[in-house]
């Protein structure tokens, strides 16, 4: 054995390069094969989804996925030829849905008399390899794709142009609910979402307690219960169950802790490797700010009154706390230009206009008056604050525009990689990437004349860490790639010896690995991604990865370990936000399963009570309500058994959290609300303070009787810091790309329903 095994060692390359080749014509050439080779051909032909006027079968959706896997290579190979760069991500999505999705909107682009000829998808080729992939080299990828999966030119080209389409409609979607056309009133709401604070009383009524209450579900209930939920997974947050069970893994698991082996490098640092640091990293690294430096007497200048700079403004009657500080510029995105002093001379704004009514059929508005306030003007207009390309520097390739002059961009949904090309980001160099990290402090170049820097005793003890950090991070990757090279040599020796159909080897014995290298160790049972995110540690980690066109990355361990793709026995090393590191392979998995309805039937059972319950649950809080006219709730449940009103608050309808600025702000989650929802916020802040309401949780589990106790701040500051925030339209900008997305959202389901889209198993 052990020679047979040295023998697959010495010529592993050229192994694996055949198994590769097998592997491909199994994936690609098999299954149509086998399909066209069956006996019965209704049956292992069936249809797989169908739309109005067209559909799929199993083996015309292969066909489809082929295509499209054949274009996601054909796209990496002409932006390769065109850059250089082999680090190329695949553009396209290729899940089953996503192919189908752009068939159904291909349809629908055709239905609005959009075109797209063959002129316009080579204008898009050329734009996408910035006219340096010549047509004979094109030519030459088509003929690649069509001797190994059988690809066509015309394959090519018409995949192309279902894409182009259903992109272009789904940019003229996205032109409608454009949040820069949005009425005053709608900026307003938005704004009140965001910054408006409610404080309740509430009464939660629990669904499931009054379940007792419901009669017992008949057999035929429970069927039909079972049969309409047997293929959905279960959600924390959906109001329908899920009978299907998640998709589960085993893993091992090896931690270092962020300080491990730094202690020990640290004795290791010498002062000759310090004072070398230091030399080549002071003008960098340790020069005294400016305003942090004291200037010589002989230069010293009368002090200048404080001049609040024109982007932070501050309403009169407001202290600097007032001003949300999403409004300041940070590190995470450019900064607005400052305004222009205002003109002493020019007449003070007057107040704010009449309350303008607006249009509220197309989406929830809250109930107070909109008004179109006085704007301030842009502080930065698009075209300034957009970097100029260094002098010859290539432009880099844009998307072609669309007809009819479409050119919003899509929501990052299945298309919206194409056929916007990737934008390669400009080496800006360490000292700028450095200022963009500390807010846009001026870099100091090293070497510049005059530069004030820290003495090299004040600063020994930090470059001493930062040394003794590098060292045993080093030594740290070392130790990874140890054991690394220990399980990819396990992993090998299995595929092989089941491949041979031998006993397979022993699996490495994580606790001695741990104990050998001083690691701390776990062994998983059976686990769902979402078990693994609620106990932390490695659930919770990911890897940053960089790329050209996507820049920086986080891309999380659940994602990569639980996807079907991921092999198993492969090794990860992710870390944490706190610093931890961790080594971990996934060794077992199980796949998404229904149980039989025999297993889970009193889970069943339990799901048709909980769902009879909720109307009387809302009864039951109804009631409350009316009971507490004109007194707390408090007082309505007094002496009602397990019935108790508590307060919430202040929480307002979305918050950020911990996102950095510029992200699409959430549903707020506040401290005593199980999983509040959009009918609970839409119930809260729709009330006058001491109104009253009722509304159910997001799972549909809970139903509240509420009573609103105050909004913070009143109408006039939020008035205020309304206008105040107009001078940076970013921070109303993220709450509107929420709203884009759930109004593109609704938009794709109405085509799916217009265009009779039915699927007849769970796509893949």
């Amino acid at each position: 054995m052990a020679g047979s095994f040295n023998f697959f060692r010495q010529y592993q390359k050229l192994a694996l390069a055949a198994l590769a080749i097998m592997a491909m014509l199994a994936f690609f050439v098999l299954p149509p094969i086998l399909q066209m080779g069956s006996g019965s051909g209704v049956t292992a032909d069936r249809e797989v989804v169908s739309w109005k006027g067209g559909g799929l079968t199993e083996s015309g959706l292969q066909r489809e996925m082929i295509t499209r896997r054949a274009l996601n290579q054909f796209l990496m190979a002409l932006r390769v030829a065109a850059t250089g760069d082999e680090q190329v991500q695949p553009p396209l999505p290729d899940s089953e849905a996503a192919v189908v999705e752009t068939l159904v909107l291909a349809k629908e682009a055709q239905a609005n008399g959009l075109l797209v000829s063959d002129t316009v998808v080579n204008n898009f080729l050329s734009t996408w390899t910035g006219d340096m992939v010549t047509a004979d080299r094109i030519e030459g990828v088509i003929q690649q794709l069509r001797s190994r999966v059988g690809v066509t030119e015309s394959d090519v080209f018409n995949g192309l142009r279902s894409l182009m389409l259903a992109r272009y409609v789904q940019e003229l979607a996205i032109r409608g609910v454009d949040s820069n056309a949005a009425p005053a009133g709608w900026q307003w709401d938005d704004f009140c979402r965001l910054e408006q604070g409610a404080t309740v009383e509430l009464v939660p009524v629990v669904a499931e307690q009054l379940a007792d209450q419901t009669p017992a579900p008949t057999t035929a209930a429970v069927e039909a219960a079972y049969d309409k939920y047997k293929d959905d997974l279960p959600r924390a947050r959906s109001a329908t169950p899920g009978f299907k069970e998640p998709a589960r893994l085993r893993y091992d698991m090896l931690v270092a802790t962020a300080d491990m082996f730094v202690a020990e490098s640290a004795k290791s640092v010498t002062d000759e490797a310090i004072e070398k640091f230091y030399n080549e990293n002071k003008e960098s690294l340790f020069a005294i700010p400016a305003d942090e430096a004291s200037p010589p007497a002989a230069e010293a200048t009368p002090v200048e009154p404080e001049i609040k700079p024109a982007d932070e403004p501050v309403a009169t009657g407001q202290t600097p706390a007032d001003v949300a500080p999403e409004a300041k510029p940070n590190s995470e995105s450019e900064p607005p230009a400052a305004e222009p002093a205002a003109d002493e001379n020019q007449p003070e704004k007057g107040p704010p206009a009449e309350p303008a009514a607006t249009d509220s059929s197309s989406r929830p508005r809250l109930p107070v008056h909109t008004a179109s306030f006085l704007r301030q003007a842009a502080a930065t207009k698009p075209e300034e604050s957009a970097s100029a390309p260094e002098a010859g520097t290539p432009a880099e390739p844009t998307p072609p525009a669309p007809p009819a002059e479409v050119t919003s961009a899509a929501p990052a949904t299945a298309e919206s990689a194409l056929p916007a090309a990737p934008t390669a980001a400009a080496d800006k160099g360490a000292a700028e990437l450095g200022a963009a990290a500390s807010g846009g402090a001026a870099a100091v170049a090293p070497g510049a004349a005059g530069v004030r820097v820290k003495p090299l005793d004040e600063v020994r003890e930090e470059i001493r860490g930062r040394l003794a950090r590098e060292s045993a991070d080093r030594q740290l990757g070392e130790v990874f790639d140890t054991i690394a090279g220990r399980i990819a040599t396990y992993a090998e020796e299995l595929d092989l010896a089941i491949a041979l159909g031998n006993k397979p080897p022993a699996a490495p014995d994580l606790e001695a690995i741990a104990n050998e290298f001083g690691l701390d160790s776990l062994r998983s049972e059976f686990v769902t991604a979402a078990e693994s995110v609620a106990t932390g540690g490695v659930g919770t980690s990911f890897q940053l990865s960089f790329s050209e066109r996507f820049g920086v990355r986080q891309q999380r361990w659940i994602d990569m370990v639980f996807s079907p793709e991921f092999p198993r026995w492969r090794p990860l090393v992710t870390r944490d936000v706190a610093g931890n590191r961790y080594l971990s392979w996934k060794t077992e998995e199980r796949p998404e399963f229904t149980p039989p309805l025999a297993d889970i039937r009193p889970e069943v059972e339990r799901v048709c009570r909980l769902i009879e319950a909720r109307p009387l649950a809302r009864k039951r809080a109804e009631q409350i309500v009316a009971d507490a006219a004109g007194k707390p709730l408090a007082e309505a449940v007094a002496g009602q058994g397990s019935l108790e009103a508590t307060t919430a608050g202040p929480f307002t309808w979305l918050t950020r959290g911990t996102a950095p600025f510029g992200s699409v702000p959430m549903l707020s989650d506040p401290d005593g609300v199980q999983m509040a929802g959009e009918e609970f916020m839409q119930a809260v802040f729709s009330l006058e303070p001491g109104g009253t309401a009722v509304a159910f949780n997001e799972p549909q589990t809970v139903c509240y009787a509420i009573k609103l106790v105050s909004l913070e701040p009143d109408a006039a500051a939020l008035q205020q810091r309304f206008l105040d925030a107009a001078s940076d339209p970013r921070r109303l900008a993220t709450v509107a790309e929420g709203d884009v997305r759930a109004a593109y959202a609704r938009w794709l389901e109405d085509v799916s329903r217009r265009q009779g889209v039915e699927w007849k198993r769970p796509p893949r």
